[in-house]
């Protein structure tokens, strides 16, 4: 069994929400799951080290109880309830995205904040990055490559290609070297790459924080890799905008036509928008940001002029 991605993104940005509510309001927050004789608490592993939680391990007595915990904020269970889909207008089909903000702000919204950075959060300890190091072998300048992605929510929409993602490895890997993290051992595996088994999500972002660049479609390992400090190019296609789950500082591609458009069900809109995103481009946009962030040794013998 793997660990579910998706899950994750919502545990980072979550991460995110935290840090800005202990920065703005002097509070931790406290994740947990209402129910009528009091409250359940919740906890991942994403947010192990994370000064931003208070960490319960017992039901709650009553809500009045959690409520009087000082300098403590209760957050609704972030799973199932994510601040940035208008449930009550989304059809069973599809998600309606809220519009005109990033999902980081419409979580800070809840605590009438605004956030003065977007940014996810994740803390490794010296021993986790220590262990990445073990599991790379002693790799330093690689790309970290995520070809595979969460599709259980999103129909499989999101699914780039994985000949394209091939393509991609098969022109720079003359140059360049790639890791790719595997989580399942049903996850399909690229060549010419250094596949690392992770059993879980903070494994992978062990591998990950050592990479020069990430790689992949939006999801769960762009959010780490933007909560790591990692130069990324993400495929985003038409499912979801960067205007929403997107950072500044990474270069997304995204079809604006008719996006996003959220469906749950396999959709002809998402198929022709990453029909329309070609491996030159996402191979462009690699030597780009590799040419703006890395060291030029790696770049010698490619040139993006003749893409």
């Amino acid at each position: 069994m793997g660990w579910p991605l998706g899950g994750f993104v919502d545990c980072l940005m979550t991460a995110a929400v935290a840090r800005e509510v202990f920065q703005q309001l002097g509070k931790k927050v406290l994740i947990g799951k209402r129910r009528p004789e009091g409250g359940e608490p919740v906890w991942s592993e994403v947010w192990e080290s994370n000064p931003y939680f208070r960490r319960e391990m017992r039901p709650f007595l009553s809500w009045r109880g959690v409520e009087e915990l000082r300098a403590t904020q209760f957050y609704e269970d972030v799973f199932g309830h994510r601040p940035y889909i208008n449930y009550s207008s989304s059809p069973s089909d599809s998600a309606t995205f809220l519009a005109g903000g990033h999902a980081i702000e419409f979580g800070c919204q809840k605590f009438g904040i605004r956030p003065r950075e977007l940014r996810p959060e994740i803390f490794l300890s010296p021993k986790e990055i220590a262990e990445g190091e073990r599991m790379l072998g002693g790799r330093r300048n690689f790309i970290h490559i995520e070809p595979n992605f969460a599709g259980e929510f999103s129909a499989n929409n999101k699914d780039w290609g994985f000949e394209k993602w091939q393509e991609v490895v098969n022109f720079l890997s003359s140059r360049f070297s790639f890791v790719q993290t595997t989580k399942s051992p049903n996850d399909r595996i690229l060549d010419r790459v250094t596949a690392i088994p992770t059993e879980t999500f903070r494994l992978a972002a062990s591998v990950m924080i050592q990479a020069q660049l990430f790689v992949g479609t939006e999801g769960g390992f762009h959010h780490l890799a933007r909560a790591l400090s990692v130069p990324a190019v993400v495929v985003y296609g038409g499912y979801c905008s960067p205007e929403l789950t997107g950072y500044s500082d990474q270069t997304n591609l995204f079809v604006e036509e008719g996006s996003p458009c959220g469906r749950k069900i396999p959709c002809l809109h998402c198929r022709r928008c990453m029909d329309e995103i070609v491996p030159e481009q996402v191979i462009s946009s690699v030597v780009a940001l590799a040419s703006a962030r890395l060291n030029p040794q790696f770049l010698a013998g490619i040139d993006a002029r003749a893409l």
